[in-house]
């Protein structure tokens, strides 16, 4: 009886550290792999979806590393999109998607926390590029449609607690 405690307890030993002890992949695969279930969200909910720059435009707010669990990271796409295909002039709209990781290292929407049930007060036409991103505070630089013309913008957007993400500054850029 002895005996088979302890090749019970070894096995179950053996294999909790099979599965915590998993391998990470490079972080240029990592965000692939987030830009691909991103954009397969969008496309599932919006219509004229852009991918420019779509790898320029994913950020990791908590990566898979050495530091954190894959339970545990979190990555975010900005995309370009006219959330239920509504048409016309103006109905496309910048928004946000937040990938989490899963078991089997399956990528998903956390859609609780994307676009279009989270707020993503950003306000332009597109997103040229993350600028930085630092403790729930992201930096873009885009296109603004005002009066007829187009401006280079820099915005700021802060996630509260819920997750939505207000601006908390814009600045024109030359």
């Amino acid at each position: 009886m002895a005996i088979w405690k302890i090749f019970t307890y070894s096995g179950l030993f053996s294999i909790c550290c099979y599965a915590s002890a998993q391998e990470i992949p490079a972080e240029r695969i990592i965000l692939q792999d987030v830009v691909k279930t991103a954009y397969a969200y969008a496309n599932s909910i919006a219509c004229d979806v852009s991918d420019n720059n779509a790898i320029k435009n994913a950020i990791s707010i908590i990566p898979w590393d050495q530091n954190h669990d894959f339970a545990d990271a979190e990555y975010a796409v900005i995309w370009t999109g006219d959330v239920g295909c509504n048409g016309g002039k103006g109905s496309a709209g910048v928004n946000i998607a937040i990938v989490k990781i899963g078991m089997g290292n399956q990528y998903y929407v956390d859609p609780r926390l994307s676009s279009p049930i989270i707020g993503f007060d950003a306000s332009l036409a597109s997103v040229t590029k993350i600028v930085s991103f630092k403790k729930d505070v992201i930096v873009l630089e885009g296109t603004k449609d005002t009066a007829g013309a187009s401006l280079r913008v820099q915005i700021s957007l802060r996630r509260d607690k819920i997750g939505n993400w207000k601006l908390i500054n814009e600045k024109r850029i030359k």
